[in-house]
């Protein structure tokens, strides 16, 4: 059985900030909020939602039923970076959450993940299995991308000139994910970090806006030292892009391919931001066609 000491817990007025970015995702957020708060026994933790710009009454949703979450209102929608961020600078905890507005979480799923993190003080962050509201397993994680994996993985033209073998190394695609293991990339919607390291090396990057921000931010912690993990033994339900689909597509193709570009740009030079900005021409071209439609 899994257990914090009680000494441990004495020292720290929060063990936890857990921090969600919301956009109109009102009933979502209501579950996820109820899944954190009736699973949380024990541990001393602290909510931040930054709302970014909803419409839909998620604020005051979360005022009216949520009393004890501190709120951040965004009068326009500042995408993830940046909402993250506002979260991080107001957080007290040893430990900073990143987790969706869409996933639900399981009893003892934060006291798990937070025994874990103790246990290898070398990790700098880690997550955990996420399964769909069916049960589908989600094959989350990565090997850190490169340019060339990049054309394959999401250029139009990749579906001319095939690898399929550095796809499934890239995905770990031999791996049933019911191991706990070092992996290069974990996922923005469920990300258990050491907040000292967080703020350390900055927060997330926010040049970029929505995508690449995992990458990028898991890329740094490596590079100061540090490791990042899986750990199976926790399991949460993620919807999976509830926000982001709620999004005009033309707007939404172009923050992925900015992102993209920048984050080539900031880690591998010049040179390869000009070869991706000219080899997905046809990318641009198909999605502004398709937004027309």
């Amino acid at each position: 059985m899994l257990s914090v000491s009680n000494e441990y817990m004495a020292k720290l007025s929060v063990d936890i900030s857990i921090s969600i970015a919301n956009f109109n995702t009102r009933e979502l957020l209501k579950n996820c909020l109820r899944s954190i708060v009736t699973n949380t026994n024990g541990l001393k933790v602290e909510i931040l939602v930054v709302d970014n710009g909803s419409r839909d009454g998620s604020f005051s949703m979360v005022q009216d039923q949520f009393p004890q979450v501190n709120l951040i209102k965004n009068s326009k929608n500042l995408f993830f970076s940046k909402a993250y961020n506002q979260a991080l600078k107001k957080a007290q905890g040893k430990y900073f959450l990143i987790l969706n507005s869409d996933t639900i979480l399981p009893k003892n799923s934060l006291i798990k993940m937070l025994v874990f993190m103790e246990k290898y003080p070398n990790a700098a962050a880690a997550s955990c299995r996420e399964i769909d509201e069916n049960g589908n397993l989600d094959l989350t994680c990565s090997r850190f991308p490169t340019p060339l994996m990049e054309f394959f993985e999401s250029n139009l033209l990749s579906k001319i000139f095939k690898n399929k073998k550095l796809l499934h190394k890239y995905r770990y695609a031999n791996w049933k994910r019911n191991t706990t293991r070092q992996v290069d990339v974990i996922p923005g919607s469920f990300m258990f970090l050491r907040k000292a390291l967080m703020e350390k090396i900055g927060g997330f990057d926010e040049n970029l806006k929505l995508f690449y921000s995992d990458y990028d931010l898991c890329l740094r912690m490596k590079k100061a030292g540090f490791v990042n993990y899986f750990y199976s033994k926790v399991t949460i339900t993620h919807l999976r892009a509830q926000s982001v689909k709620l999004l005009d597509k033309w707007q939404l193709a172009k923050i992925s391919l900015l992102d993209m570009l920048y984050y080539y740009k900031k880690h591998f030079g010049i040179s390869w931001y000009i070869i991706l900005r000219l080899s997905f021409i046809p990318n641009w071209i198909y999605w502004r066609l398709k937004s027309l439609n």
